[in-house]
């Protein structure tokens, strides 16, 4: 069955909050003709109507898009955790089980910019404020588990990820 985009308008209409497939509450602000608009602490971020309807075929054609990685894979990159949400909560995908870990950030500001890092895999990302780019890094993580558990390496950073207590800290060095 085809993407009924009035379906979608009225849904998010009805319900605008969803939840990625790891649990990350999202707010879809407003859905065009052309579009998907997505509520992020600093910008609304988009999805595209012709993007989710390229999955939505794929789906109808047997292929299977078990989560954000491989959304982006083969469909698109943009915003594969929340696409990838729209098309669960449309019915065209099926949640998963779902593990729980603590992660790491680290987060600086860098020529106007706000970078933010996870030293146990190494994932980077950035945005115009430290909320942005810590929900920008939860993503990005996110896809590099999703990854990992694709292609069967996750048991190469479960130590990082399930090691527990973490311990962070700042110290001055001087040369």
């Amino acid at each position: 069955m085809p993407l009924n985009w009035d379906n979608v308008i009225n849904r998010y209409r009805a319900n605008p909050i969803s939840r990625t497939k790891t649990g990350k509450v999202f707010r879809v602000s407003r859905v065009t003709n052309t579009a998907i608009c997505i509520a992020l602490p600093s910008r609304e971020q988009y999805i595209s109507r012709k993007n989710l309807e390229a999955a939505v075929r794929l789906i109808e054609e047997g292929t299977k898009i078990p989560g954000p990685a491989e959304y982006r894979r083969l469909v698109s990159d943009e915003r594969p955790a929340f696409a990838w949400a729209i098309l669960r909560d449309k019915g065209f995908v099926e949640q998963q089980k779902v593990e729980r870990f603590n992660i790491t950030a680290a987060i600086w500001e860098e020529e106007s910019v706000y970078v933010s890092k996870c030293p146990e895999l190494g994932v980077a990302s950035c945005g115009d404020t430290a909320e942005e780019a810590l929900d920008n890094l939860k993503e990005a993580v996110e896809l590099y588990i999703d990854n990992a558990i694709e292609l069967g390496i996750i048991e190469d950073v479960n130590a990082a990820l399930k090691s527990c207590p973490k311990f962070t800290s700042t110290f001055e060095v001087t040369v």
